[in-house]
């Protein structure tokens, strides 16, 4: 028996051999065999059928530099579709667990994603996530397309829940994009979730507690859950509130009492730094039964949070200044200082109401500050809360009831509510400081004030200087033109007296009148024990009279009616009826001569310049009077 010959052995000669006609190989042995069978189909001049592969992969080639490359291909077998039963999820119908969603799916899922879904993922991913809010919070629309393709894959169950999300987070998204406040925010989302209670916290600037315009509550950061939502700077989403382990027994559970779920959503600003946290509490399902928040909801609070967030709290504030407030500078081009504070402090309450508005002058030479209302002076121990602000830059907001070391009851104390917002302001080389006092209905000024103070002050303290400033120019003209009336009354005395004889007590009245605004005056001479009152031939002691007070201490003095150095039977002895006099010293030959006392002057201000006027005048039309009484010391 002969040996039969290897396989792998070559073959030699084969080509030469005419009774046999085998095919060249090529490199593939796959392509023989093929080529092969196609043969032996020709020769039996019948088509055979296709056998199915025997082999797991095929291949492609991929031309590459360093070569043809060989990939196999996996054969992919074909999927049997069943028949299956359409599936229907009620938007708020009974609020169930819902089964477990892929991490990747649950995040980035939009509505575009929901053409490559098959359906019943399609109905478990409406059951788990608000498609449509998200949708919209992102590109702001829904694309028709997409809808139109995703409907028509679904059955008329499935179809009907489709249009319920898509209507209600339509809904949700068009009502909270249209909050524009606090309150509009805390009033929107109950509506639209089915939520029982929606607190909006606020926190104020530079301060260590979070405030409900609401409920006009404080909560401290170290004494609340809302203040550990803070502190972590994440959302918390609990069952229970009170069986999280921050939740205040004192703080937190007067305000959520009754509710058995709930969720805090921080909120920032364009800084990322958190300027309120809402608080969602008390989900219900149809039934009214209260129910721990579920990944829809948690996602359509999250989103709503978003939406807030971007259209309220995530801009740069601009400067709003009300347009009326230029009621509050009318006026002002010949109105005192005074008058124009009154003005704006009154406008300012207006916009804020609170008990008191005050402005001050801040010196930081001599750390002093001047209360521009009144003019009053208040040093570091009688100035309080508003000279602590004068030390520092930032905006002190203290709430009623929270101590501050620098309170000093005269100044701070002077309302039942004690809250107060100052600041300081640095306008070209002044030092100002705005204080509002004692908010009405709220124990803190919240941060719209804060930022009302920050936007009018510059207008404000332009409008002080400018009122200053006429205040001023006012002055100086009446003071000239003051100086002017009383050197021609100076004038026309002396000529009368010198040119034309006439008694110079009938020209020293008509100068006094132009003086002090009246013509009532004495002189008084010192004889040594008491003061002579010239023109007539009253005495009294110089220790118990303005007169001879005046004369002693060589000084302006004022008396009044009922005060000290102030005897009614003086006055009644000169035969005035006297309410208040000024008394002043008068030289002559540089020597102190006597005292000119003055019977209810009319003139308010009355300066040493007039007093020293009046007093040559006197001296030089009575020089032969007073020559004659020899009583000049």
């Amino acid at each position: 028996m002969k040996k039969s010959r290897s396989s792998t052995a070559p073959i030699k000669s084969v080509r030469n051999v005419g009774a046999v006609d085998i095919p060249e190989l090529p490199l593939n042995g796959k392509t023989a065999i093929k080529s092969t069978r196609r043969q032996k189909g020709i020769v039996n001049s019948q088509r055979s059928e296709k056998t199915p592969k025997k082999t797991k992969f095929d291949y492609h080639t991929i031309n590459s530099r360093i070569g043809t490359i060989k990939i196999p291909n996996v054969a992919q077998e074909k999927k049997v579709i069943e028949k299956r039963e359409p599936q229907s999820v009620e938007y708020m119908s009974e609020i169930e667990e819902e089964e477990d969603f892929p991490d990747e799916v649950s995040i980035f899922a939009t509505l575009s994603l929901l053409k490559t879904m098959e359906p019943e993922v399609i109905m478990q991913c409406l059951s788990s996530i608000p498609i449509f809010l998200r949708t919209l919070e992102m590109d702001g629309k829904l694309d028709e397309s997409i809808i139109s393709s995703v409907s028509l894959i679904l059955e008329s169950s499935e179809l009907t829940t489709f249009v319920n999300n898509l209507v209600i987070e339509t809904n949700v998204f068009q009502a909270i994009s249209q909050c524009e406040t606090i309150q509009d925010i805390e009033a929107t989302i109950p509506k639209v979730i089915p939520i029982l209670k929606c607190i909006v916290w606020e926190k104020t600037y530079n301060s260590n507690y979070f405030f409900s315009q609401t409920l006009s509550e404080l909560l401290p950061i170290e004494q609340s859950i809302i203040g550990h939502c803070f502190k972590i700077n994440d959302d918390i989403v609990t069952s229970d509130p009170g069986d999280h382990p921050n939740f205040s027994v004192d703080r937190d559970l007067p305000i959520m009492r009754g509710i058995e779920s709930m969720i805090l959503l921080p909120v920032k600003d364009v800084n990322d730094d958190i300027v309120c946290v809402i608080q969602c509490g008390g989900l219900y399902d149809q039934k009214n039964n209260q129910v721990p928040f579920n990944n829809y909801y948690t996602e359509t609070l999250k989103i709503a949070r978003t939406i807030v967030q971007k259209r309220i709290f995530a801009k740069f504030k601009s400067r709003i200044i009300p347009s009326n407030i230029s009621g509050a500078f009318t006026e002002l081009d010949f109105s005192t200082i005074q008058y124009t504070l009154n003005k704006i402090t009154s406008y300012i309450q207006k916009i804020v109401p609170c008990e008191s508005c005050e402005i001050y002058l801040f010196d930081d030479r001599y750390k002093k500050m001047t209360r521009l209302n009144d003019g009053k002076e208040f040093d570091s121990q009688t100035g309080g809360i508003a000279f602590q602000a004068g030390l520092t830059q930032d905006l002190l907001n203290i709430p009623h009831g929270q101590h501050n070391p620098s309170y000093n009851q005269d100044i701070d104390g002077r309302f039942v509510n004690k809250s107060i917002i100052a600041k300081s302001f640095f306008i070209t080389r002044g030092h100002y400081i705005v204080a509002f006092r004692a908010k009405l209905k709220m124990p803190i000024f919240s941060n719209e004030d804060a930022d009302f103070m920050q936007s009018a002050a510059p207008i404000i303290f332009d409008a002080i200087k400018v009122s200053t400033y006429v205040q001023k120019e006012s002055d100086d003209a009446k003071s000239k033109m003051k100086s002017t009336n009383i050197i021609h009354a100076t004038y026309s005395a002396l000529s009368v007296v010198a040119r034309d004889g006439v008694d110079p007590w009938i020209a020293a009245r008509q100068a006094a009148n132009a003086f002090f605004g009246t013509s009532k005056f004495f002189i008084a001479i010192f004889d040594g024990r008491s003061m002579n009152f010239l023109p007539t031939a009253v005495k009294w002691p110089f220790d118990e009279c303005v007169s001879g007070i005046a004369y002693n201490y060589r000084e302006i003095t004022r008396g009044k009616q009922g005060g000290e150095n102030f005897p009614e039977k003086l006055y009644s002895d000169l035969g005035v009826n006297a309410h208040n006099s000024i008394a002043f010293p008068f030289r002559r030959n540089a020597k102190i001569a006597g005292s000119i006392e003055v019977i209810d002057p009319i003139v308010p201000d009355i300066d040493e310049e007039s007093t020293h006027l009046f007093g040559c005048l006197i001296a030089n039309i009575f020089d032969k009077v007073l020559s004659k009484r020899n009583s000049i010391v």
